[in-house]
């Protein structure tokens, strides 16, 4: 709980202080956020960062099956998932519904997180649980032009992938293009 207030007050040296003196990098409060998702969530990225230096295991998910890589995609900090994936993190861990960082990345149409994602080595053919949708599919219903042109710059991409409803990303385009 100190360790949680500390990094909500933003006091780097008071975190890495009590880090120091054995506070629990990955204690959880009562929303089960640990001191790096804490610091997340409080716009306090550097000590994120520091947390997972100083050994904050960042795979932990918060009450809401979320791990620092999701939040950060979620956010859109790009240093922070760079730094993320510089310390040996997942960028594919997935939520209880199969979400990547990817998806979240494409869900904000953030083309530039969704770009460096890429970059990191992000799969981007995993689909969603229950809709089966790709990365792709999300970027054509979002109708993100960015996150697009980022998805489909991979010659990874697999564009014939289909969703629970048998549609490739082409075929959902044009079935959205009819409800306009």
């Amino acid at each position: 709980a100190v360790l949680h207030t500390a990094v909500r007050v933003g006091d780097e040296g008071i975190v890495m202080a009590l880090v120091e003196a054995g506070a629990g990098v990955d204690a959880g409060n009562a929303k089960s956020e640990t001191p790096a998702h804490v610091a997340l969530a409080s716009g306090q990225p550097s000590i994120a960062v520091a947390l997972v230096k100083a050994g904050a295991d960042a795979s932990l998910w918060d009450a809401s099956g979320r791990s620092l890589v999701h939040v950060a995609a979620r956010e859109g900090n790009l240093p922070v998932l760079s730094a993320l994936n510089d310390e040996g993190s997942d960028m594919n861990v997935r939520t209880e519904a199969g979400e990547t960082a990817l998806h979240f990345t494409v869900s904000q149409k953030d083309g530039a997180g969704t770009e460096l994602l890429i970059k990191l080595g992000a799969s981007i053919n995993l689909q969603l649980q229950r809709s089966r949708a790709t990365a792709l599919h999300l970027a054509v219903k979002k109708n993100s032009v960015a996150c697009v042109k980022a998805l489909l710059a991979s010659p990874l991409c697999n564009v014939n992938l289909m969703d629970k409803e048998g549609r490739n990303p082409l075929a959902a385009a044009k079935k959205l293009k009819r409800k306009e």
